[in-house]
């Protein structure tokens, strides 16, 4: 009997153990394939493009002052903004007022490990999280959207840290990993995406690489592996570094959902990264070929449209129409009187992400008042009719205000 019992144990533990380390499958059954030929994308005016376009100035108060959004988020009530030079989260209400806001503390006096270097959504649960070095002991800082406090939660050098994450349920992250060479821990395979529960447990994993074969450090640009939000509750889209690839993220499934086709100029070799033969190669094709497209990224979609960009020397946020076709470069969409000749793109920035979030109607990006308020002076004498908010924004405000979010609904029929 006792025999029996410890039989039993043992089986459990097994199970829990293999549960524990489960890889999750790709389901490729329906993908489609996208041709794109980011040399030919159109361009278009705000019009042609947007079906809406909302300006929506941030109140700039003592308190509420930042410098830059390095990252926005928007939930059903607030537009969520990190300000690294700050060290801040801000919360503001969908038209801009200043709630409240998360001190990291002082970036001036404090150690490198005290700063915040992103923060993640949990729509479920309401939260923000973050991770900050306290009392010599990493730890998840949770805080309600009310912008007080929860708990937080140490963590081990050796736990499964939310890196690049995006929230699929109240307790579980999908966590995207970049690739590693590094051998000294002698293992064998690692995976490029980690499901975390309780802020630090790997669940499950998937996308799974052989350590050995892999050879890449300081030979190749790396994109990283990417998660990015969609604006739906339960899903994440996820690429890969130096692959074309787009998939869908659940709390249990995986699905690819593309593959994206480029012209062999702008396109790595198959398996580039483990095919041994490119070892000692890759950084030197990528500079005798600068439209090679190490990475796709910061993917979003909104209805049928796709957008991402791509990561070589000759940068662009490209658009797909996936029913029609159609390519559009974001950054040559042009203003008009739909945008009331504002600013739509980053310009001559051009190699930054234009596009800040996606709720999965609406894409958002940002611009500073110094551009909107050069822009305004621009348009002097060319009656340009403005919102409310925007009147009142460039009556009262100035060039050293908080920056604009841009709200943008892009047309279906593109």
């Amino acid at each position: 009997m006792k025999k029996t019992l410890l039989i039993t144990i043992f089986l459990l533990s097994l199970s829990v153990a293999l549960k524990a380390q489960r890889i999750i499958p790709v389901d490729t059954i329906n993908v489609k394939t996208l041709r794109i030929d980011p040399g030919n994308a159109y361009g278009a005016s705000a019009s042609e493009a947007f079906e809406s376009a909302t300006y929506i100035p941030l109140e700039t108060t003592k308190e509420s002052t930042f410098g830059k959004i390095d990252k926005l988020e928007v939930t059903e009530d607030h537009l969520i903004i990190f300000d690294e030079n700050t060290n801040a989260i801000l919360f503001f209400d969908r038209q801009g007022k200043f709630q409240h806001k998360i001190s990291g503390g002082n970036n001036k006096t404090m150690d490198n490990n005290d700063r915040i270097a992103t923060f993640n959504v949990n729509r479920k649960a309401k939260e923000v999280v973050f991770l900050q070095m306290r009392s010599r002991i990493w730890t998840q800082m949770v805080f309600g959207f009310n912008g007080i406090k929860k708990r937080q939660v140490s963590v081990k050098d050796d736990d499964a840290l939310l890196n690049n994450a995006v929230f699929l349920t109240a307790d579980l992250a999908a966590s995207s990993m970049g690739y590693d060479d590094d051998q000294k821990e002698r293992v064998k395979t690692r995976f490029l995406l980690h499901y975390v529960k309780g802020f630090k447990t790997a669940t499950s994993k998937a996308f799974p690489y052989k350590v050995p074969r892999l050879k890449i450090r300081d030979d190749y640009f790396d994109g990283g592996s990417g998660l990015s939000e969609t604006g739906l509750d339960t899903a994440a889209l996820f690429t890969i570094s130096n692959d074309y690839r787009i998939f869908k993220v659940g709390p249990s499934r995986i699905q690819q959902l593309y593959s994206l086709i480029f012209p062999l100029i702008n396109a790595v070799p198959k398996n580039f990264l483990t095919d041994s033969s490119y070892n000692g190669k890759r950084r030197k094709m990528f500079n005798d070929n600068p439209k090679l497209i190490y990475s796709i990224s910061n993917c979003q979609q909104t209805g049928p449209n796709l957008l991402f960009h791509t990561g070589n020397l000759y940068p662009q946020n490209l658009i797909c129409n996936i029913n029609s076709g159609t390519v559009i470069d974001f950054d040559h969409i042009l203003t008009d009187e739909l945008t009331c000749f504002l600013p739509v793109n980053k310009g001559k920035y051009y190699h930054t992400f234009p596009l800040a979030a996606c709720d999965g109607k609406f894409i958002y990006t940002s611009f500073s008042s110094l551009q909107m308020f050069d822009a305004h002076k621009e348009n002097s004498g060319k009656g340009v009719k403005y919102s409310p908010a925007l009147e009142n924004y460039f009556s009262k405000g100035s060039k050293t205000d908080n920056p604009v979010i841009l709200q943008i609904k892009l047309k279906d029929n593109l």
